[in-house]
């Protein structure tokens, strides 16, 4: 996906990013969102990389939990909706380039991509992979919130021009296995549980893959 369709969308967008689904369904799926990390994996933790982080929505309701959020984008007009917070940064960038030196040997780091590597080409999503491996932190949790094939992976051209990848679980998961990563748990972002069933059959409308969180960790023995 090219950056200057994420430019042109951040230049659009006004008040909230409710992205496909309208002002109450995406403000509700944000909202659950937050809920579920909050609730499923470490967020009180030295730093919380939010990789596409797009207006900061999340990052802002975080950063009560962890010491400091760096978000990530590679739209300037999406960081420059990110509210101020004196404990968030922001840095235009693709994926985790360049965030060695952010990290700075921290101790614990939670890395969050959020619907953001199904837009990565397969090279792209290894090359994600390897840097999350060897960021200088002891304790790193990744969680990728990202659409799963059942059957087969594939790809869909949309009408804007952008590609989505959408992947089956192995291979989404073979570039982090082989990173080093160890797989903790694959589980549905949206259910009954958490929406009605109208909404739902809007969200999860192609009967080929359901989106799906998916959380890994690696403990570094020293670093």
């Amino acid at each position: 996906m090219t950056r200057q369709f994420w430019e042109a969308r951040g230049h659009a967008i006004e008040g909230h990013d409710h992205w496909r689904y309208g002002e109450h369904l995406g403000q509700l799926m944000d909202l659950t969102e937050v809920a579920w990390l909050i609730g499923n994996v470490p967020v009180s933790v030295d730093l919380i990389v939010d990789v596409g982080c797009g207006t900061g929505w999340h990052a802002h309701r975080l950063i009560q939990y962890a010491r400091r959020i760096l978000c990530l984008d590679q739209a300037q007009s999406m960081l420059d909706k990110v509210p101020y917070h004196r404990r968030i940064a922001t840095m235009r960038t693709s994926g985790l380039d360049n965030v060695h030196e952010q990290v700075a040997k921290r101790k614990a780091i939670t890395i969050i991509a959020n619907g953001s590597t199904q837009y990565m080409a397969l090279n792209d999503l290894r090359a994600f992979a390897v840097i999350a491996s060897i960021l200088p932190a002891q304790y790193k949790t990744i969680v990728l919130k990202t659409p799963i094939a059942w059957r087969e992976s594939h790809q869909v051209q949309r009408d804007d021009g952008y590609y989505s990848f959408y992947r089956t679980l192995t291979e989404t998961l073979l570039p982090f296995h082989a990173a080093g990563f160890e797989l903790v748990a694959v589980q549905p972002t949206w259910s009954i549980d958490n929406l009605s069933y109208e909404q739902l059959t809007e969200v999860e409308c192609d009967p080929r893959r359901r989106q799906m969180w998916i959380t890994m960790r690696k403990h570094e023995n020293s670093i």
